[in-house]
């Protein structure tokens, strides 16, 4: 059963717009079955800007989020939009939150080519970098040869990834 909430800062055509992908289940979670990001939060339209889903309904039920809070889902299930599963917090207790509820996974995978999605190995890296850095060779080649996106290279050269990998 859906909790009767005040939604009267929410233009009408929004809130109708807003329940209409909302679908209750037995856990009390209020499932967002519209438009979802990778990491399978909500996202909703309320003016011209893409926002959370959980957000906008956050600040329409309790007020403004205060700028360095996040909205946090007790719940711990992305897609929920219920306010009573929802609360303000810091992202250090939200990391807390991760860690208790043993959703960390992706903290916990090995780096580098002990990672079962690593493409690469560290002395391909070193090389990368080696050969970017002393201009013999520009991305895209380098893309080419060892068969990964420019991103990625760009990611290794800019030292963003592969981190642990030291110069020697």
């Amino acid at each position: 059963m859906l909790r009767v909430w005040d939604l009267s800062k929410m233009k009408p055509s929004a809130y109708k717009r807003f329940m209409s992908v909302v679908i209750p289940v037995d856990s009390g979670c209020w499932i967002w079955t519209g438009y979802t990001d990778k990491d399978g939060y909500g996202s909703f339209k309320e003016e011209s800007v893409p926002e959370p889903a959980h957000r906008v309904m956050y600040r329409h039920i309790f007020g403004d989020i205060p700028e360095v809070m996040i909205v946090r889902h007790s719940c711990h299930n992305p897609p929920c939009v219920n306010p009573e599963h929802l609360e303000v917090g810091t992202h250090e207790d939200n990391m807390r939150d991760m860690v208790e509820a043993g959703r960390q996974s992706h903290q916990t995978s090995p780096p580098g080519e002990n990672n079962g999605n690593a493409n690469l190995t560290e002395d391909q890296v070193t090389l990368i970098r080696h050969l970017y850095d002393n201009k013999m060779m520009n991305q895209y080649e380098l893309s080419a040869v060892y068969k990964v996106s420019q991103g990625c290279i760009s990611h290794i050269v800019r030292r963003l990834s592969w981190k642990h990998v030291k110069e020697e």
